[in-house]
């Protein structure tokens, strides 16, 4: 849970500065600054997320020990593996984050505030149960993965959905401009 909250402060410090960065942007009408502020943001936030995944695979045990309350050996185990299981979520929700955060940057705040909603309720609740029930308590873990995954689909998505109104091609499908 502490080191988890770690990971999610680089997550959302990544997230927020898109969102303010972004809206400035947004409101100076600065679409090619948008653009290569989405481009790094994305960039930047995977790359940092998986050498933080990486570096987790390896170090899970270490890890366990540092933010566990116990030093029962079996424990620490079992927290390594929760651990090692749980990582697998860090680059797909950091990507989330970042284009959650420039959606809502953008001015889709009704948008952004339903994928809350999906995100956090619906897709977290139906995988956990889903995957608990089929794979058993390890699927509790693996279930932060899958929801992450379904919300990134969401958005992109909802992103090329909204490019066939607004006509953008490629990358800027993602910029979700009006």
């Amino acid at each position: 849970s502490s080191f988890i909250t770690v990971i999610d402060a680089a997550i959302g410090g990544t997230g927020d500065a898109t969102l303010l960065l972004g809206g400035v942007l947004y409101g100076q009408r600065d679409i090619k600054g948008q653009r290569k502020l989405l481009k790094t943001a994305l960039a930047a936030c995977a790359t940092l997320l998986l050498a933080i995944s990486v570096s987790t695979i390896v170090f899970a045990m270490p890890i366990a020990s540092l933010f566990s309350s116990s030093s029962n050996p079996d424990f620490i185990a079992q927290v390594a593996h929760a651990i090692r299981l749980t990582e697998l979520c860090f680059v797909v929700n950091a990507l989330t984050c970042v284009l959650k955060k420039h959606i809502q940057s953008v001015g889709r705040v009704g948008y952004t505030s339903l994928t809350n909603v999906l995100c956090n309720v619906v897709y977290v609740c139906a995988a956990a149960w889903v995957l608990v029930c089929g794979i058993g308590p390890d699927g509790l873990f693996l279930s932060f993965t899958v929801c992450y995954s379904l919300m990134l689909a969401t958005h992109v998505v909802y992103a090329f959905h909204v490019s066939r109104i607004n006509g953008a091609k490629g990358f800027d499908r993602l910029l979700l401009l009006p």
